[in-house]
């Protein structure tokens, strides 16, 4: 069962990250930030299902996820996931904002600046997890 759960949140992943893409071409920073948050969030709990571990109902997994990762067997992948703390941490941050840029002094330059620093690592981070969903 976790299983399939795991590879249904990996497409879930895979359909935020689309709309963060599409997001970017159109310019709209804040909803884009808030689709990259979710796309990587979403790959996170996809590692945690196919470890058989319970999902934090919240959006900041980030220390259940390198428990799990310091914890299993999948320890080859740590050393790809450089920089995924303060990636994810930059993301909760500003995904924040994001949803509530009406009451922000933050720009959408500001996200954009934001999703140019993240974007690329985000699709890697996601195309790991995939891998690991997938032999899972």
């Amino acid at each position: 069962m976790e299983r399939i759960v795991s590879k249904k949140a990996m497409e879930s992943a895979t359909r935020w990250f689309d709309l963060a893409s599409a997001g970017i071409k159109q310019k709209d920073y804040d909803g884009a930030l808030y689709c990259l948050e979710m796309a990587l969030e979403i790959g996170m709990k996809a590692i945690l299902l196919s470890k058989n571990k319970e999902v934090p109902k919240t959006h900041n997994i980030l220390d259940a996820f390198i428990l799990v990762v310091n914890d299993n067997k999948i320890m080859d992948i740590y050393k790809e996931l450089d920089g995924i703390k303060d990636a994810f941490n930059l993301l909760i941050k500003f995904r924040n904002i994001s949803g509530y840029m009406f009451e922000s002094a933050a720009s959408l330059e500001d996200l954009k600046t934001v999703i140019d620093r993240v974007y690329d690592k985000v699709k890697a981070y996601l195309d790991l997890f995939k891998k690991v969903t997938d032999k899972s």
